[in-house]
């Protein structure tokens, strides 16, 4: 594999969360939309929906923003399945923190919400930086410029 500086390291890390801000944010607003327009949502289901939503999204974005060329595709594979069991985790933690820790009067469902994409965000990013530094450590790819 080839070198790999720490400026290309960053941009890619910058990148996997910028891609799973706005597919967690997509994906939450279309199937926000649809739920409530064709089914009958109950509060519970209303939290999984939201979790799984932005979970899963997170977690394929964060995966897309990492991804490289030299790659073969069961390192894609397990980059992305890891990747949204990670954005489901860190979202349904960030969901439960989020519950007791942001009381915001007035704005129910909003203190949730908040904790919940942190926790995706989180979660679903740190698989593909590990990753990262993992493999680069292993063949010492990282050169100073």
């Amino acid at each position: 594999m080839p070198s790999v500086g720490l400026a290309w390291f960053l941009f890619r890390s910058c990148t996997g969360v910028f891609f799973s801000c706005v597919l967690g944010f997509v994906s939450w607003v279309i199937v926000r939309f649809i739920m409530h327009s064709f089914f009958l949502v109950t509060p519970l289901f209303n939290e999984v929906m939201n979790i799984c939503s932005i979970g899963i999204a997170a977690g394929v974005g964060a995966s897309a923003g990492s991804w490289m060329l030299e790659m073969n595709r069961p390192q894609l594979a397990r980059r992305i399945v890891l990747g949204i069991l990670a954005g489901l985790l860190g979202a349904w933690l960030g969901f439960q923190y989020g519950k007791g820790t942001y009381i915001m009067i007035g704005m129910p469902g909003i203190p949730d919400l908040r904790g919940l994409v942190w926790g995706a965000l989180i979660g679903a990013n740190a698989v593909p930086i590990l990753f990262d530094l993992v493999g680069a450590a292993r063949q010492r790819r990282f050169q100073r410029r």
